[in-house]
């Protein structure tokens, strides 16, 4: 099957992030070792699919749901993958940085409890979050509906984005208290970046978490930052 330019690019960004591809390869292994009857993954803000395309191609009798915003990419992936399940719109709150490069976006909101009641999901195996900046919004959706508790792994990427754009006063969402002076000179360097009030959030939530993996994007010329978490039961 042939595919866009733009299409086996993105597919060839699975090996030009080796930190979050090897790591989602040793969550798959994960996954696979628990043998569940049909272990699902979630991927928010999916592109063409290329993590939810591995995902269906290595872990045994896997469930795909894939949000996507554009009707472009959204045709990829049920190319890529026939028996994924496709929602076409956004999620959380509607932040992207190429608005004025894709035209095409579908301009529906679509919330999470209901993918979850749709698809009959008490368990969510793994979420993917890449949603150009509305993930704070994301989580705060996951809080609000209770359903944190209910997903063992996510990869949620983080991007540096206008602060017009999102929710004001993101300090509250982070426990100050304790924090170290590196702790403080982050975060006014992170002004611009979702990459601390995503780990706020998950910090002041009741669910115990290992986490896995965490970059932010000072440390970063370009790309996302990334904040992996596992669960613990």
């Amino acid at each position: 099957m042939e595919l866009d330019e733009r299409a086996a690019g993105w597919l060839g960004e699975l090996e030009g992030e080796p930190y979050q591809f090897n790591l989602f390869k040793l969550v798959i292994e994960e996954i696979n070792n628990k043998q569940l009857a049909s272990p699902t993954m979630l991927e928010l803000g999916a592109g063409i699919g290329q993590f939810s395309k591995y995902y269906n191609e290595n872990v045994l009798n896997g469930r795909n749901i894939c949000l996507e915003i554009q009707p472009t990419n959204c045709n990829i992936i049920r190319k890529l993958i026939p028996d994924a399940t496709i929602y076409e719109g956004y999620v959380g709150q509607r932040i992207h940085m190429r608005e004025t490069i894709h035209a095409d976006m579908v301009d529906k909101k679509i919330f999470i409890k209901d993918i979850f009641e749709e698809n009959n999901i008490d368990n969510l195996d793994l979420l993917h979050i890449d949603i150009q900046g509305g993930e704070v919004a994301v989580l705060q959706e996951l809080v609000q509906s209770n359903l944190l508790s209910k997903i063992d792994y996510m990869f949620i990427s983080t991007h540096r984005i206008k602060r017009s754009q999102v929710e004001p006063n993101w300090r509250v969402l982070h426990d100050n208290k304790g924090m170290t002076k590196e702790g403080f000179e982050l975060f006014e360097k992170c002004q611009g970046d979702t990459y601390i009030p995503v780990v706020g959030i998950l910090h002041n939530q009741p669910v115990n978490y290992e986490w896995l993996f965490q970059t932010h994007l000072v440390d970063k010329a370009s790309g996302d930052g990334l904040v992996v978490v596992k669960r613990i039961k």
